[in-house]
């Protein structure tokens, strides 16, 4: 059983092997979340990690390890906390480890408005401009 921060180590070899396939996972779920499918009710639709599985997998990124794809879903949120509006991350090991910072240390100019995924939920819901 791999612990948090294996996981995120995985995720980062990943996301360092496929620069390409991180942005393209990325910028999906920032387009969904600023254009989702409405109910009548005015509710949405939202993203599923299988609809992102199945884009990345059609794009030619193989993201196989649930925990690398965990992983790799956490840091879009906490970039573009936006995405936090039509993703719902499920309780993780990731969630005990500093993502952010390990990502910096291979990622040192990506930029990240929320330090975490619970913060760029907050900022979501608060319609904090940086999570627009």
């Amino acid at each position: 059983m791999q612990t948090g921060i294996e996981i995120a180590h995985e995720a980062i070899i990943w996301a360092k092997n496929n620069r390409d396939g991180f942005k393209a996972v990325r910028r999906y779920l920032v387009d969904y979340s600023h254009n989702p499918i409405k109910f009548p009710d005015g509710s949405t639709l939202n993203v599923t990690r299988s609809d992102v599985y199945s884009m990345s997998r059609a794009l030619g990124w193989h993201i196989n390890v649930h925990g690398i794809f965990a992983a790799v879903v956490r840091v879009c949120i906490m970039q573009r906390p936006c995405i936090a509006r039509v993703y719902e991350c499920q309780p993780s090991k990731l969630d005990k480890v500093d993502l952010q910072a390990m990502w910096a240390e291979e990622f040192p100019h990506d930029y990240f408005p929320a330090r975490s995924v619970q913060e760029a939920y907050q900022m979501a819901a608060q319609n904090d401009v940086a999570a627009k």
